[in-house]
């Protein structure tokens, strides 16, 4: 893997900024107040540990993308940076985490057409110093199965409402997710409307592929290979639990 994308340099900017609460992970410290949210999926399926959710999905060979929904202030990106540190730190710190190697890459600075392209090569070249030679070198890397992207806030994107572009955008995520590639994807609840509007579209996807000696074209559908879960408030107990790490000999105060 090495010998194709060098990721020392992402590695070692994300655990010492996220540690540090420094950088885009200012003013949060998460790594010590972080508290394990719970969810729910499409048909309302209690999920206690969103955590140990995305864990067993990881596994799932079947399902490379996850789609994590949620109110305004839900949790979603903090959930998505604390997954990828708690990744990165257990393969490259303590050598004893999964294969996979996660990408954090934050949609809210994208401008005009969702190009998964131009977003990865810009997040490896200008936010995080790795050298890539080409987006076909990432390819080449995500096909060993061990890449996986975490996209942060499409909802927050520009010019990301009309249905056409919407439909663009997911099918870029599945083609990628069809290399063995794992996506995680974080979007305000309301953004599709409803959850019925999340599963037609979903229902949508495919993949042309043209049979040259019999000259025609078949169709790969996609739809089986995501999952949806919905995060849930913050009950009491995990209210008292941030609190605790929050303040500490102050939180029975609090």
């Amino acid at each position: 893997e090495n010998l194709l994308i060098d990721l020392t340099p992402y590695v070692n900017w994300y655990l010492y900024n996220y540690e540090r609460s420094l950088g885009i992970f200012k003013d949060t410290n998460l790594v010590a107040h972080y508290v394990d949210l719970s969810a729910h999926d499409a048909i309302g399926t209690p999920i206690p540990s969103l955590n140990q959710f995305a864990r067993q999905w990881l596994l799932n060979d079947q399902k490379n993308l996850l789609l994590v929904l949620g109110d305004y202030g839900a949790g979603k990106t903090s959930f998505s940076r604390q997954f990828v540190y708690q990744l990165l730190r257990e393969k490259y710190a303590e050598n004893a985490g999964s294969r996979l190697t996660p990408i954090l890459i934050n949609l809210r600075d994208c401008r005009g057409r969702f190009d998964l392209r131009r977003l990865v090569m810009d997040s490896f070249t200008s936010v995080y110093g790795v050298e890539i030679q080409s987006f076909s070198t990432f390819e080449r890397f995500c096909s060993t199965g061990n890449i996986l992207l975490a996209l942060d806030g499409f909802d927050e994107m520009n010019d990301r409402s009309d249905i056409d572009s919407i439909i663009d955008s997911f099918n870029q995520l599945y083609l990628f997710a069809s290399l063995s590639g794992k996506v995680l994807l974080t979007c305000r609840s309301n953004f599709f409307r409803s959850n019925a509007d999340v599963m037609d579209l979903l229902r949508r996807f495919s993949i042309s592929i043209p049979l040259e000696k019999q000259n025609r074209l078949i169709e790969v559908p996609l739809r089986d290979q995501e999952q949806i879960v919905y995060i849930d408030r913050l009950n009491e107990s995990q209210i008292e639990q941030f609190v605790r790490k929050r303040f500490g000999q102050k939180s029975d105060d609090m």
